[in-house]
């Protein structure tokens, strides 16, 4: 995960300052995360803004010892996690979120945030959370009603009928087509998952897919946490837009077994 958010940052902030060189090389970062899962708990700013979206959701929030607790509900903490490529000019943070799914499992969705100022880029990190993944986490865990930022389907994975919260396909930067980005590429993960021997119990997908000046620069499937080997060299083989400018899509995803 964190080689790529690192990759496409650099590529990010190439593409914002009107660079036309192709980005820095990748930076091998993967052992950057701030905090072993075990051993996770939130700041102060990040949490802060956690309880107040919640509340804002009619629910219940307290902050208690670097955690968010939201009534009976899976307990949910964020940090900024570090400063990843910001130059004189701009500010470039990664922002974690951590929901704790069960005793032994922690569910880690990160961020880039980018702005002028430091704080500037953890709002743009947080929103891009609130966009992304914060509904899907609602619907999910926290039986959150009339969603409509989130779809609920149910898939036929290993067998098994499985209820599938599936968040918007969101785009930053410009695709080819700003007013409709790209979305085909989702019947090709769909029929990944599907065909997959996944266990029951719950888990969580994320696919993110960034290009430059016509060539691919990112492309990651990550599947509780992990990167998904198989499904992500399917999706590396799609036929995605290209353009000049850069452009990523990202979309988040929970599978369940119906009866939870």
């Amino acid at each position: 995960m964190f080689k790529t958010l690192r990759n496409l940052t650099l590529t990010l902030l190439a593409a914002l300052s009107g660079c036309s060189e192709s980005p820095p090389p990748v930076v091998d970062s993967t052992n950057t995360q701030s905090q072993p899962v075990p051993e996770v708990h939130g700041d102060k700013k990040i949490n802060s803004l956690l309880e107040q979206l919640f509340r804002s959701h009619g629910m219940n929030a307290i902050v208690r010892d670097g955690w968010v607790l939201v009534d009976d509900h899976p307990a949910i903490c964020g940090a900024v996690a570090r400063d990843i490529a910001s130059t004189p000019n701009s500010k470039a943070v990664q922002i974690d979120i951590f929901l704790r799914v069960g005793p032994d499992r922690i569910l880690v969705e990160s961020f880039g945030g980018f702005g002028k100022t430091e704080d500037a880029a953890i709002a743009d990190g947080f929103q891009s959370f609130v966009l992304n993944s914060f509904h899907v986490l609602l619907a999910a865990f926290y039986h959150s009603e009339d969603d409509h930022q989130v779809e609920t389907e149910y898939w036929n994975i290993n067998g098994q009928s499985r209820r599938v919260t599936i968040g918007r396909i969101n785009s930053r930067g410009l695709p080819p087509n700003y007013d409709e980005p790209p979305t085909e590429w989702f019947n090709t993960l769909a029929e990944q998952i599907e065909k997959s021997a996944l266990p029951g119990g719950t888990h969580w997908v994320r696919c993110f897919y960034g290009q430059y000046q016509f060539e691919q620069s990112a492309i990651e499937v990550l599947l509780d946490n992990d990167e998904w080997v198989d499904v992500q060299t399917e999706m590396a083989k799609v036929d995605w837009p290209k353009c000049e400018e850069y452009y990523s899509v990202r979309v988040f995803l929970i599978i369940q077994d119906r009866e939870e």
